[in-house]
């Protein structure tokens, strides 16, 4: 289902900003409006997800150095992946 756009985002670009837009959103075959929505919604996604601060309370933050400080789970399949060799060393 798609979604119904409520809002509106202007922005002022340069000509040759404006002309390689519109050169990769037809190579995507989209509309400018489409790939600029797309590539500043990945990039916003990518922005938040990239955080390296975060904000917590006190009972979640006891949580959490508990679960770093506390022992490690054996996984088979990390161990058997670290074991075996990159592609590009066969």
């Amino acid at each position: 289902m798609r979604q119904i756009k409520k809002v509106r985002i202007g922005i002022r670009a340069t000509i040759q900003q404006q002309s390689i837009i519109r050169k990769a959103a037809e190579i995507r075959q989209q509309s400018i409006t489409e790939f600029i929505l797309q590539s500043a919604f990945n990039t916003a996604k990518d922005t938040l997800l990239d955080q390296r601060v975060f904000f917590t309370d006190d009972n979640e933050w006891k949580k959490i150095t508990a679960a770093l400080k506390g022992p490690t789970k054996p996984k088979p399949a990390l161990q058997k992946l670290s074991n075996q060799k990159a592609p590009w060393e066969e």
